[in-house]
């Protein structure tokens, strides 16, 4: 068990850089980056995914569901210095990607473990 959770918990941070590296790549096509200095975009990377990481430690979907879009909006000011209306746009339409996508993910996964119950109890 404590392999398992040794595992799961880089797995999770990495999870959330991830998902900040989508939504800059996705507006990077759009717009140019503030601070042409990689280290500093690195940094404000690392920090926003520390953000996130510690909110999904919490572990209470309200927080999340209300907290991570905010870091969102943050990271895309950071990064990009934009006006809010159009980042909340885009933050907005990056949420529903990325909820769809888990929600599909989570309905094949479902589906399987049924099947797969359905073999077995066959």
């Amino acid at each position: 068990m404590i392999m398992a959770q040794m595992i799961y918990g880089p797995v999770m941070y990495l999870n959330c850089v991830f998902e900040l590296f989508l939504l800059y790549n996705l507006l990077e096509v759009i717009y140019r980056a503030y601070d042409d200095r990689k280290r500093i975009r690195f940094m404000e990377i690392i920090g926003c995914s520390m953000m996130i990481f510690l909110i999904n430690c919490i572990n209470v979907p309200t927080i999340n569901l209300f907290c991570v879009p905010l870091i969102y909006l943050f990271f895309v000011w950071l990064m990009f210095r934009i006006k809010l209306k159009y980042i909340f746009f885009y933050v907005l339409f990056y949420y529903a990607i990325l909820s769809v996508t888990e929600l599909h993910l989570y309905i094949s996964i479902l589906y399987w473990k049924l099947m797969f119950l359905k073999l077995i109890l066959v």
